[in-house]
């Protein structure tokens, strides 16, 4: 895609991000009928009943730990990665606090519980940060009034707060 879009300003990492360096195994699905067999954006590193095929083992890095002293902008972080965002982003926290950056998360109520925590949590991990929750509809941003804990979906988070970083 980067090459194929002409893109000059990214890098791609072969590695996940993770609150603490290490090495995991990610598992997917060869199940037939689940979104017609092996779908690769469904890997995972937490198995559960219908993600349990060993793909291989990754690196797992810390996101501030690498580019933390050398951002000078975060603007959007796009986070779909099967359960981690949270840990992810707990590996963040100080770019999170600093940038303020806009957010764009899947969140997915057995996603989250295969991961060992909630929907609860991450939204509590959010709403502590000074973010607030929004949809998208037809093109626009609409504020999320109230968050269930069991809401699944694609949402936005902004955050308006002051700078944290002190």
């Amino acid at each position: 895609n980067v090459e194929l879009n002409g893109l000059k300003n990214v890098q791609i990492q072969k590695m996940g991000l993770f609150d603490k360096e290490d090495q995991m195994p990610i598992y997917t699905s060869m199940e037939e009928t689940l979104h017609s067999g092996r779908h690769e954006g469904l890997s995972t590193l937490f198995a559960g009943d219908t993600r349990s095929t060993f793909e291989e083992t990754i690196e797992l890095k810390v996101f501030d730990d690498l580019f933390f002293d050398s951002l000078t902008r975060f603007d959007f972080l796009k986070i779909d990665i099967e359960g981690a965002e949270l840990y992810a982003m707990k590996g963040m926290i100080k770019s999170l606090r600093k940038f303020r950056p806009g957010i764009l998360i899947e969140m997915s109520h057995q996603t989250f519980l295969d991961a060992g925590y909630t929907v609860k949590e991450m939204l509590d991990f959010l709403f502590e940060l000074g973010y607030e929750p929004y949809t998208l509809h037809r093109g626009n941003l609409v504020k999320k009034e109230s968050m269930s804990y069991d809401d699944w979906g694609n949402y936005v988070f902004l955050n308006s707060s002051p700078n944290q970083d002190k």
